[in-house]
Formats: C-alpha cells, sequence, structure tokens
C-alpha cells in the first residue's frame, strides 16, 4: 500500500466513526505523536539510540515475569 493509498484508506476509516470519544481520542493520540514523536531520544547518537533501545528491550537480570507466571501465582486469589 503506498503512503497516498494509505492517507486515503485511513481517512475513509475516520468518516466512518460516529463516536465522538473515539474521535476525540484519535485526535488525541494524533496531536501526542505528531508533537513529541521521539522527543526524548532526539539528543541521542545512533549508537546510544541502540544502546537504549537494547537495553529496554533486555530482561535479563530485572524482576521480571510472563503473563502465565503471573497468573500461576495469583490464581488462588482471583474468583469467578
Amino acid at each position: 500500500m503506498t503512503l497516498i493509498e494509505r492517507r486515503q484508506h485511513l481517512i475513509q476509516q475516520i468518516n466512518l466513526i460516529d463516536d465522538e470519544s473515539i474521535l476525540a481520542m484519535l485526535e488525541d493520540e494524533l496531536i501526542f505523536h505528531l508533537q513529541y514523536d521521539n522527543c526524548s531520544t532526539d539528543s541521542l547518537t545512533p549508537f546510544e539510540r541502540s544502546e537504549l533501545i537494547a537495553l529496554a528491550s533486555d530482561t535479563t537480570d530485572k524482576d521480571t515475569v510472563t503473563l502465565e507466571e503471573y497468573r500461576a501465582a495469583t490464581q488462588r486469589w482471583r474468583t469467578k
């Protein structure tokens, strides 16, 4: 899909939305991403940015659990 086709497709989808709250959420997201996209990493060199992404993606030596581990650990407190 070309850029022009993608824009036209998005415009068609937006025109089909009748819920004002959904349009407001979409507008908020667009404003955020247009104004603040990558603002916190603008001053980083490409090497520093790749290091930051690698560190954020690496879960080694961090206190994290998978969703399945969390569910197993909290099963006795969850009721239906």
